[in-house]
Order: C-alpha cells, then sequence, then structure tokens
C-alpha cells in the first residue's frame, strides 16, 4: 500500500548494512527528522530482525532522554521507513 507523506528528504546521515539514515523534512512545519530507510531487497529473509526493532522502539520510546523515540514508521513497496528524533 502506497502512503503518502508530507515529508521531503534531505541529506544523508549515515549508512549501515540494511539501510540509510536520511534527514526528512515536515513540510508544513518544517520539522527536521532522522529516517531509517531500510530496503526490502536487502533484507530478505531478514525480516524478523527490523520487526524486533521496532517493537523494542515502540516499548521504550519516550521512557528514556538516552533511547531515540520512534515516533512514526510506514512501508512502501519497496522500502520501510522509521521516522525517529527530531533534528535541531
Amino acid at each position: 500500500m502506497e502512503s503518502k507523506r508530507p515529508y521531503r528528504t534531505g541529506r544523508v546521515l549515515g549508512r549501515g548494512s540494511f539501510s540509510i539514515v536520511k534527514e526528512i523534512i515536515n513540510i508544513e512545519t518544517g520539522t527536521r527528522y532522522a529516517c531509517k530507510i531500510v530496503n526490502k531487497d536487502d533484507m530478505q529473509g531478514r525480516e524478523n530482525m527490523v520487526l524486533n526493532e521496532i517493537r523494542i522502539l515502540k516499548l521504550l520510546s519516550g521512557g528514556s532522554k538516552n533511547i531515540i523515540t520512534l515516533y512514526d514508521y510506514f512501508e512502501v513497496r519497496s522500502y520501510l521507513a522509521l521516522r525517529a528524533f527530531p533534528l535541531y
């Protein structure tokens, strides 16, 4: 299911084995967030890794300033995106 979000992408903040972290900007508010983007093709057979990460972040989000907060996550045809902490 395609999902339309009110964000535009910015610069690359980092790269990992299965994902890339990009800056995203909320078009309406201008708030900047870090967004982890996971390519589904790269995760074939490892889907549980991402699902576990989402589950853990949902449980711990907002409980400590030392743990990132998962604000939202959404899935489109070729990737999964996790919107995390605001950037300042």
